[in-house]
């Protein structure tokens, strides 16, 4: 599985989409709302309809791929939390890299 960060304006774009196609039945056309963003993406339980933000999708993802990552036992997950997870999962801290022009 892929997995990266998506860019903010794409998750605008397709929240644009989503808003548009629950509101008037065609993603390409724009109809004036009933009940605020916010409301709609609210749990069920607390009166909304339970629509996920796609900015929190990306994230679980980003998170489940991290956790996956790191407990991977094989020489590719050594050779990438080596790489990538290092300073993230075990807290260590690295220091900066330096500029070879000053």
């Amino acid at each position: 599985m892929t997995v990266y960060k998506w860019p903010r304006s794409t998750i605008k774009e397709i929240e644009q989409y989503l808003r548009n196609f629950i509101w008037s039945g065609n993603p390409g056309i724009r109809k004036a709302t009933k009940v605020a963003w916010h409301k709609m993406c609210a749990p069920i339980q607390e009166g909304g309809v339970g629509i996920r933000y796609l900015k929190d999708i990306n994230l679980s993802m980003l998170m489940q791929m991290a956790w996956e990552l790191k407990l991977d036992d094989t020489d590719w997950g050594h050779f990438m939390r080596g790489k990538y997870l290092k300073s993230i999962v075990s807290g260590q801290k690295t220091r900066p890299r330096r500029c070879g022009v000053e």
